[in-house]
Order: C-alpha cells, then structure tokens, then sequence
C-alpha cells in the first residue's frame, strides 16, 4: 500500500489537484483570470515542498518573484499576470497527471518487455530501435523512461573481462547517443509536451494536429542525420551484441497503441464536446491511467480492489516532482512576463532595421535558443519569450508551424549538449562519463549538422510550402 506522506504533504497534494481542476475550468471557459487562483494553490504547493526545491528551480521561483512586482508597477497589472498566470498553468497540471501515467505504466509488464526488445535488436537496426524507444518511453514517462530505458541498455553490453574496453566504449556511446537522441526529439512532435502546450497557449489559431505532418517530417530528418553519424562512428568487432533472439514484439506494439490510444480519445472528447484539445487531455490522462492500471492487474489476476493502489500512490507522491514542476512552471511565466515588458513594436523593428526575413529569424532562433541554453537559460524561458513577442507583435509572415518547429529543435538541441539539463546529466551519470563528452563530445556534430539543414530549410524550402 503506499506510504502516506503526512498531513501537510497531503495538503499540498490538495493544492496541486485543485489547481489542476482550475486549470481546466480555465481551459474549458476560454477565460483566464482564474489563472491567478491556479496560480495562488501552484505557489502554495511549491512552498509546502520548498525544502525538496534544487537551486536552478530556487533561483526562477526568485525570478518569478521579481518579475511580478515589477509588473505591479505597471499599468493593466493585473490582465497581465492573470494572462500569464493562465498560459503558464497548464504545463504543471500536465506533468502533476503525468505521474498517474507513469505509474500505470511502471506497474505494466509490458514496459520491460518492450525495452529489453528494444535493447536486444541486431546491430544494424539497434540504433533506429533505440531512437524510436527513447520517443516512446519518453513520452509515456518522461525522464523515468530516459533513466529506464538507458539502464536496460547499458546493462546488455558484454561483460568486461579485462580485454575488451574499447568494445564497451564503443557500445556505451552508441547505445547512449541512440536513447538520448529518441528521447530529445519527442520534444518536437509530442502533444504532451511543455513546449508545444506552450506554443497552442500563445499563438492564436495554432493546434498540434495541424502542426503535426511538419513536426514529423522535422522529427524523422533529425533522427535521420543521427543514424547517418552514428554508422560513421566505429564499429565493435562482430560478437560483441547480445546472441539472444529479440523478444517483446507485441509488448512494443502494446506500448505504442497505449500512447496513440490517449490522443485518439483526447481527440474524440474534443470533437464531442468541443473544447479544447488541451482541456481533453488533462481529462482523459487521469481516467485512462487508471483503465490501464486495473486492466494490467486484472490480466495478471492480481485482487480487483489494489486498483485503488495508483489513484492512491500518485495522490501521497504528487510532493516528489515539485521540482520539476517548480522549473517549468516557472521558467514559461518569468518567460511571459518578460515578453509582456518588451514594447510591442520591437520586433518588427528589429526586423525591418535589420533587414532580416522571419526565415533568416527562424534559423536564428533555433541556433540562439540551443546557445544561451549553454549558459544557464532554460528553453522553457526562450520558448515562451519567443511565442509571446511574435504573438504581440503579429508578424504575419512567419507561419506559426515554422516559428514552433525553430523554437522545439532549438529546445531539443539544448537538451543534448547543456551542461544544467536533466537530461544530458541522467544519460551521463548512467554511462559515467563527464557531461562534456557525452553533450559537446558526442552531440555536439549533430547539433551543428541540424542547424545547418534547418537554415537551408528556411532558406529554401519554407517559403515555398503553403505553411500555416
């Protein structure tokens, strides 16, 4: 039975769900000033976990802070902030549902089974496989399936007896860079994710089934510019891989139809009852966590009555991702209330003065986004800064696809080579190698390769297509 936290971590968990069912009112009626009271119960559950709170979430939890009382002192306060508050709340009501997910899927054998068929695959296809599980696995568990799957990985390499280290390198990097990569660039397609909610939120007409064909034909170039670097790298001698025949075919085939089975039913709830495709899925994650959870336990024949076990679990252990959701809810606010202090002719200003084609603007901000994310600038701030000017200052000739697809490659980029990302630390402490070497070392030739091809895509594809 899960463990109960005690009355005050209880009460923040209160916080959190009453936030996430303001979230949806908000949503649902199309209004925002009940973003401030979501707003009020996010910092009162971010002040209950304080002690859990690392410095990086600290320090933009201090932003935020600031960046308020500055827009207290300025005219129509409080439209802004409720605004803001409104655009900014849904990223910690979806991760807050997440870890129902997530749970459900951790107590689901198919997991395992899924990634050991993943891991197992022959040489030639293992990186395509490995990519391809790290989309998944991300999705689904976000950097719990980052931290899975690159543990199972890692522990199928050959075993070292004392002859074979450049083998084990080898595999290390290969496998690494394989989960590391799938894993970064479901940021690009995944309608779970912070940066696209973030993107539906502030562009007006923008929706991720429209955005969809682009966001996958982005997704596969990039994953295909890291196959073709990944068969340049050497190769370990024949032998080296696992000899047991790949099993788990249909646990794989399971674990997808789980994740196209929470967007076809978000997409039908929004057809049916017409709200927003964002609304739908903060109602159906939690519903079909739960489907999911008894249907498992039933088809092991486990009692009927631990169903209550994940509603129960994820209620006591909403506490433990108050970083997380202290990060990004944070980074995509101080983000909004910067773009509200730019004056709203900047941009097209900047434009004009320069002489630069929102095509020119778009390579820019994939190549800045992954730069200042080097030096401490979380993408969730670049992001929401970025959608928020464009969406001020109405730059028609930029198509919102476009504008979403530069900002998420950027975002995906800063995940690979960013010293202060959660995502190039887990891979590096799971391979045990500096951070520098599995980020700049490894990554940092698809980095550049991808920015170079999304330039001369914007260059010479872009404006040619009838993009919306």
């Amino acid at each position: 039975m899960p463990v109960n936290p005690g009355p005050l971590f209880l009460f923040a968990s209160a916080c959190m769900l009453t936030a996430i069912v303001v979230t949806f009112y908000d949503l649902v009626t199309g209004g925002y000033m009940m973003g401030l009271l979501a707003l009020v119960l996010v910092a009162t559950y971010l002040l209950i976990c304080w002690k859990s709170l690392k410095s990086n979430a600290i320090f933009l939890i201090g932003a935020g802070v600031l960046a308020t009382g500055f827009i207290l002192t300025r005219d129509h306060a409080g439209s802004v902030l409720g605004l803001s508050a409104s655009r900014s709340m849904y990223i910690p009501s979806l991760i807050a549902l997440m870890s129902f997910l997530r749970l459900s899927a951790l107590d689901s054998p198919i997991v395992l089974e899924a990634g050991r068929y993943i891991v197992n695959q022959p040489p030639g296809r293992r990186y395509l496989m490995l990519a391809l599980g790290g989309n998944i696995f991300g999705v689904l568990l976000n950097l719990g399936g980052l931290l899975l799957l690159l543990s199972i990985a890692l522990q199928s390499r050959a075993k070292d007896d004392g002859t074979n280290a450049d083998r084990l390198e080898i595999q290390g990097r290969r496998i690494t860079n394989g989960v590391l990569r799938g894993f970064c660039a479901s940021v690009m397609w995944s309608p779970l994710g912070a940066g696209m909610n973030m993107g539906v939120a502030i562009l007006a007409g923008f929706t991720w089934v429209a955005f969809l064909p682009l966001a996958l034909a982005g997704t596969a170039v990039f994953m295909f510019i890291g196959w073709v670097l990944d068969r340049r790298e050497i190769r370990p001698r024949p032998g080296s891989v696992p000899a047991e025949k790949p099993k788990g075919a249909l646990a794989l085939v399971r674990l997808v139809a789980h994740l196209a089975s929470i967007i076809i039913v978000a997409l039908i709830v929004e057809t049916v009852l017409g709200i927003a495709f964002r609304a739908a899925v903060i109602g159906v994650l939690p519903v079909y966590a739960l489907c999911w959870n008894i249907g498992s336990r039933l088809m092991r024949r486990m009692p009927v009555e631990t169903h209550r076990t994940v509603a129960q679990t994820g209620f006591y252990q909403l506490n433990r991702f108050s970083n997380e959701i202290g990060i990004l809810f944070a980074s995509g606010y101080v983000g909004l209330l910067l773009a509200a202090m730019l004056p709203p002719d900047l941009l097209p200003n900047i434009l004009s003065q320069t002489a630069l084609s929102p095509w020119t603007m778009a390579a820019i901000i994939t190549a800045a986004t992954a730069a200042v994310s080097m030096v401490g600038v979380n993408p969730m701030i670049t992001a929401s800064l970025v959608f928020a000017a464009f969406s001020q200052a109405g730059v028609s000739e930029m198509p919102n696809s476009v504008l979403v697809l530069a900002v998420l490659l950027g975002w995906t980029l800063s995940m690979l080579i960013s010293p202060v990302t959660a995502t190039l630390t887990i891979a590096a402490s799971c391979i045990e190698r500096p951070v520098s070497q599995v980020g700049l070392r490894w990554n940092g030739p698809l980095v550049l390769i991808s920015i170079v091809v999304f330039t001369l895509a914007c260059l010479f594809l872009f404006p040619y297509l009838n993009l919306q």
